[in-house]
Parts: structure tokens; sequence; C-alpha cells
């Protein structure tokens, strides 16, 4: 039995500590402060905005309740200033916090994730980018980033485009993604009509390119060694008839071994630098164009899992999942790991649609290996929705993604709650956009076959 502590600002990490506390570890999960989460805090000035952190705090201190034990981090950080540092594995599910991790790294702690780099990269998209550009193999398309006060200005710079069109992505939940499919214009139109929510939060204009867009991630010990590399095709939105997006909706997940050709035109070329730059994990969302056969970068996330990927590749993995983060935090893995892993992963995420707080959730007992519970508590034995719109994911197995998600089909009518919903179009998003078309493109190219070699 191992000691895990899992630093989560959300409660993103609770399927994870759920599970390591399945398998008979000792798990403690330390929730990250408001002030904490972010580089830089800004303390609640309005009443709206005190209210808002304040029903934060309080979700923070319902969601896993009964089932988890749980303190505030700082109070964590205190304890382990004192303690012995041998026995115990820490792990950051994201990039917030980071400045715990820093710490717990300078104390001589095991720590995966939580490093100022990740939390840099993932937050500021222009340092992203300027990192990337310095990649071999890598093309980034054109990106211009605006505060929600530049929409004339955003607009002065898409007529002043030629040969190019944009991707308009908001930060404002509320506002849906735009694609310049013939013209410019229709991103024009999108802002001057929905000029009152664009202006309340950032946005982002980035070039279109026509292509398949998937996610690779690839793990790395601390001597810089890469063991563990996955792709990862995601839906991101939550209803197919809305571009807002919420994460990963559902998704296809599998580990390949270090010497396919994803890992070739991506990672490789760039070793020596992420070996300099001492990544753990990251995660590189691409565009695959097919006609000059070029990699262009998207967006990228370091020190932390991508989500849903996470528990989709957990679901094909052959070992114990403590088994294999203590490994992991060991230091043990030092070649590819592929072989630890089997078929193919699918998840679905399952949202409390209607957002209420103490609805029932029950869950077969053949379904509960496979479900990974996110948002809920337990009170006098039952288990209960919180007023966070995630229940969890479910996830499968098989030798195609097809076999999988008939597995999911099955499996989500055996969850019962009255306010569960998630897509279940997955078997006919067939769409040049949808995860099962870019899967088959993929696997029609030979992507997924080990390189041969003279």
């Amino acid at each position: 039995m191992a000691k895990f502590i899992l630093f989560t600002h959300c409660f993103s990490g609770l399927p994870l500590a759920l599970r390591l506390k399945e398998e008979g570890h000792k798990v403690l999960v330390a929730v990250i402060e408001p002030e904490m989460a972010e580089e830089e805090y800004f303390p609640p000035e309005s009443r709206e905005e005190k209210k808002k952190e304040k029903e934060f705090r309080k979700e923070m201190g319902l969601i896993g309740n009964g089932m988890i034990e749980k303190m505030w981090a700082k109070d964590v950080m205190k304890a382990l200033r004192k303690r012995s540092k041998k026995d115990i594995y820490i792990i950051f599910d994201q990039i917030y916090g980071f400045k715990y991790g820093e710490e717990l790294r300078e104390l001589g702690y095991k720590v995966f994730g939580g490093t100022k780099k990740g939390y840099d990269l993932e937050i500021n998209r222009d340092k992203a980018k300027e990192y990337f550009q310095e990649w071999e193999g890598i093309y980034i398309p054109e990106k211009r980033e605006f505060e929600g006060d530049q929409i004339d200005e955003a607009i002065e710079f898409l007529r002043e485009q030629e040969g190019k069109l944009f991707v308009f992505k908001s930060d404002n939940p509320l506002v849906s993604v735009q694609v310049a499919e013939h013209s410019n214009e229709e991103i024009i139109n999108k802002m001057e009509n929905e000029r009152e929510e664009i202006e309340k939060y950032p946005f982002l204009l980035e070039e279109k390119i026509e292509g398949y867009e998937f996610a690779v991630e690839l793990w790395l010990n601390d001597l810089g060694e890469p063991f563990f590399f996955n792709v990862d095709f995601e839906e991101k939105r939550k209803y197919p008839e809305c571009d807002i997006q919420v994460g990963c909706s559902y998704d296809i997940v599998f580990a390949l071994p270090l010497d396919c050709v994803f890992f070739e035109k991506t990672f490789k070329p760039n070793l020596e630098r992420i070996k300099e730059d001492r990544w753990q994990i990251i995660d590189m969302q691409c565009i695959y164009e097919p006609v000059n056969q070029r990699i262009y970068y998207l967006e990228s996330c370091g020190s932390r899992f991508a989500f849903n990927a996470l528990y989709t590749f957990l679901e094909t993995l052959t070992i114990p999942v403590g088994e294999f983060f203590q490994k992991v935090l060991d230091n043990q893995f030092k070649e590819d790991i592929s072989g630890l892993f089997d078929g193919v992963g699918v998840s679905l995420r399952i949202f409390n649609d209607e957002s209420k707080r103490g609805n029932l959730i029950e869950i077969s007992e053949k379904v509960k290996p496979h479900f990974w519970i996110w948002g809920a508590y337990k009170k006098k034995g039952k288990l209960l929705t919180c007023e966070d719109e995630s229940i969890g994911v479910l996830t499968a197995k098989g030798e195609n993604p097809f076999g999988a998600f008939y597995k999911i089909k099955k499996m989500f009518k055996e969850i019962y709650c009255s306010s569960k919903w998630a897509r279940m179009d997955f078997l006919d998003d067939v769409n040049e956009e949808g995860v099962l078309f870019r899967y088959n493109f993929f696997e029609e190219q030979g992507w997924y076959e080990r390189l041969t070699r003279d």
C-alpha cells in the first residue's frame, strides 16, 4: 500500500483519487484554494465576484464528501513541510497551484506535474506559440489574441487578411466557436451581433487549416527519457448542434510505440529540447494537413493530464493504476511501455444536465470498474450529484473503437440518475470532424504501424 496526495483545483482529479483508494492505497486530496491556483490572484471586489468565489469554495467543500479524505492544500502543505519525503507520491492533476508543486520538489518530494513552465505553456498562448515555433517539423498557424474590448481592432485585422480564413474562439463559455467557411465576414458578423457577450472575455483568432485534428501526449521520466506515448481523438462539444466547447464529450485513445509515425513526426526531432526543459508530460493538439503532409500545432498543455484521455487510456492499462503511478514517480520506466496497454479505449462524459444538487446516482456493479466518478458526494451511504455539471467519465476498450463504443452504449443504461445526460451520437458521428472518421483516416494512412527500417 502506497501513500498518494493528489492536488486538484476543481476536483477533476477525484476519479483518479477514488481509483487509487479502491486499490487499497492511502489517498488524500489536497484542494487548491483560488488564491493559490493562478500565478496572480486578484481578490474579488464586486458583490457578484465575492458571491461566485464563496459558491466555488462551498462546492469544493462538498465534492467528494463521504468518499475520500480531503483537506485544503495550504493545510496539507503545513504538514508536508515537517515530515519525511520518501514514502509519499504527489500528483498534480492540472496546471493550477504550481507554486505548491515547485516548493514540494525543492523539499525533495516525488512530484508529478505542478510546474510553472507547464502553467505558462497552457495559460499564455503567445508564450506557447513562441516555444513551439522553435521546434523542428511543426508548423504554426497564425494566431492573434484580443481582449474583450478590442473587437473593433479584431475586425480591422480580419479585413486586412488576404487569402487566409480564420477561426474565432472566445473564453466566454456562452459564446460558440465560429469558423469562416467562405469569408472572414462570417466572423465579423458574429462579433458585431454578439458584441455584448464577447466583450466580457478575451478571444482568439486563429488561421484556419484544412485537415484532421488530433492530440498527442508524451510522458518522460526525470532523466528526460520518453517512455509512454498516446494519441487522442476528441469531441469537445457538449451538444451536437452547438459549437460551445466544454472539455471532451467523448474520445478515442490508444497507446503507440515510440517508433510510430506520430512520434517520429512530432516529438522525436525535438527530444533534446524537451529533455533540456525537463518535461514530465506534454500534450499537443494538432491538425494534420494531408495535401502537404504537414502537422500544425494548435495548442498545448504541460505538467497536467489531458481529460478525458487520462481515464480513457487507464481503461486499457494492464497493471493496477497505483502500480503504474508508483513506477512513474519512482522513475522505474526508462523505455517504451506501450506493451502495458491493450486495445483502443473510448470514453463518454456524463453530465448532471440540470446542474442540481442531491439527485441520486446508482451504478450497477458490472459498470462500476468502468465509471470514474467526478462531481459527486455521499450522504448516508447514497451517492448524490453536486451542482457541478460532470457526474463522471464512462470508459471501455476493444480491438477497435466501434466495439468499445457499443460497450459504452450498453453500460450507459446501467447508470441511473434523473439528471444524467451525455452525447450518444458517437457511432453516427462520421463527418470529417468526427472522432471515428478521423480514426479511420489515420488508420488508412498506415500511421498506426511501426516504421520499417533497413
